[in-house]
């Protein structure tokens, strides 16, 4: 591999990384993504793809991952054509409501109790006694107490999305390097300047490392983390590489 700097290396071609790589290629920036393995390969394969960030309790309008979740779902508004339009690749995105169902008259008021509150978040949010529930949904069983409506949570094909994100992505410049592992954070005094691969060192002015388990050059990385040239890296007993 030949030497090259970065604007941004991203470590992990899940949908996190893909994501994160098709944005910021995007916006004109020098993008490396790497995998140890393929695009999709591991838990992006198998993810649901749920797109319902309402749950059975009363929703916490303040917190942070609430709204977070809102932010998400409308922000695939769009998003299957466009992303159609630019890779070609249907992202499966289904636009057909979703049912939370009670099965008992405890379940019935616990959901029926949360409706004013996500009817706030959610416009559109409707109860179904149980006949109107079955009559919608067939297999569901005919002892139903009823079900709650929700007509814009959705559900997407992770995978394809993953696909579509890292296709885009290239198409905008960022350079795919597919089964290319990455060993350890490269220091440069106290800050991170670049990643070691199995195929040689990469430099970059930040680094985003979608998912690692276990210290790195004594960084600790068990979610999603940025690193970048100025952030302090408390790694002084371990190999430090200019």
């Amino acid at each position: 591999m030949q030497k090259e700097v970065y604007d941004v290396v991203v470590v992990g071609a899940g949908i996190v990384g893909c994501s994160v790589s098709y944005h910021l290629a995007k916006s004109g920036l020098k993008v490396a993504l790497l995998d140890k393995g393929g695009v999709a390969g591991e838990a992006s394969q198998a993810a649901a793809g749920m797109l319902a960030p309402l749950g059975d309790e009363p929703p916490d309008q303040a917190h942070p991952l609430q709204q977070l979740g809102m932010a998400a779902l409308r922000y695939y508004d769009g998003l299957d054509e466009q992303l159609r339009q630019e890779t070609g690749i249907d992202i499966g995105l289904v636009k057909v409501p979703t049912l939370r169902p009670a099965f008992d008259e405890q379940g019935s008021t616990r959901l029926q109790a949360s409706l004013a509150q996500q009817q706030q978040l959610l416009p559109g949010l409707q109860w179904l006694e149980g006949s109107s529930a079955h009559k919608l949904e067939p297999s569901l069983p005919e002892t139903v107490q009823g079900a709650l409506l929700s007509p814009y949570e959705r559900n997407v094909q992770a995978a394809q999305l993953t696909l579509a994100y890292a296709r885009g992505a290239v198409s905008c410049g960022a350079s795919l390097i597919e089964g290319c592992p990455v060993g350890r954070l490269i220091l440069q005094g106290q800050r991170v300047v670049g990643v070691e691969t199995a195929q040689g060192a990469l430099h970059a002015e930040a680094i985003v490392w979608q998912r690692v388990r276990g210290p790195h050059n004594g960084i600790r990385v068990d979610q999603p983390r940025l690193f970048s040239r100025s952030e302090n890296a408390a790694a002084r007993d371990q190999t430090q590489v200019a």
